[in-house]
């Protein structure tokens, strides 16, 4: 009898988008872990431990045990700003071993994002949801809104419908969280206020086809003689 199909490795990508700010995971090359272990041994808390530069590059190198080994990366800068190593399997799922975010990077709801996208491969709902709010808070972006609003999705929808619409009022020309809005009233089957969100999405760009069709669809569900137009 065959086996249990392998289930997805998370984190295996070639390259991972976070999604923040433009964000992104790839492997770190030998190189590049002796060069985050001097910067991260320089300061707290590995320097207050007296952590070796070597200790930590060794950590960080690529290696045949299992850790994943992902350089936190930017558009702005050919050197990774972080890093993260994940053991996989571990458990019920990946477990993270270890993650910093090198000095002027911090502060940007980076590790807080990468915390909820392992807890959401371990499949710990909650966990995310909290850890996607915290960095929301921070980086108060359309990515940060939408990681969140994804999460909430599975499982409280109206509070995502909610987040969403208090998004709007304040950033009504996001387009984006606008069509997640109109999205999901459509899945929940508030065709009323799906209509409203996509006509509001319309009015900022007239030529979204998609909106047009989800438009045109809600019409005809709600025999709205404006669908036959």
């Amino acid at each position: 009898m065959a086996g249990a199909p392998a289930r997805p490795h998370p984190f295996r990508a070639e390259r991972y988008e976070l999604g923040a700010s433009g964000l992104w995971l790839s492997a770190v090359s030998v190189e590049e872990s002796m060069a985050l272990g001097v910067a991260l041994a320089a300061i707290d808390p590995w320097a207050r431990y007296g952590t070796t530069a070597a200790t930590l590059a060794a950590l960080f190198a690529p290696a045949a045990d299992g850790g994943i080994r992902l350089a936190v990366r930017s558009p702005t800068t050919a050197a990774p700003i972080g890093v993260m190593v994940i053991r996989h399997p571990w458990l019920v799922g990946p477990y993270m071993q270890f993650l910093a975010v090198l000095p002027g990077h911090q502060g940007a709801g980076i590790g807080h994002a990468l915390q909820g996208d392992l807890a959401a491969a371990r499949g710990q709902r909650s966990a995310a949801v909290e850890a996607y709010r915290r960095a929301h808070l921070i980086e108060q972006s359309t990515a940060s809104l939408l990681r969140l609003y994804g999460v909430l999705s599975a499982d409280n929808g109206s509070e995502a419908l909610q987040l969403a619409e208090q998004w709007i009022k304040k950033h009504p020309r996001d387009v984006a969280v606008q069509r997640a809005l109109a999205d999901g009233h459509a899945r929940s089957g508030n065709l009323a206020d799906a209509r409203r969100a996509y006509e509001v999405l319309l009015k900022v760009d007239a030529s979204d086809a998609e909106a047009l069709n989800n438009l045109a669809n809600i019409l005809l569900l709600t025999k709205d003689p404006g669908a036959l137009r």
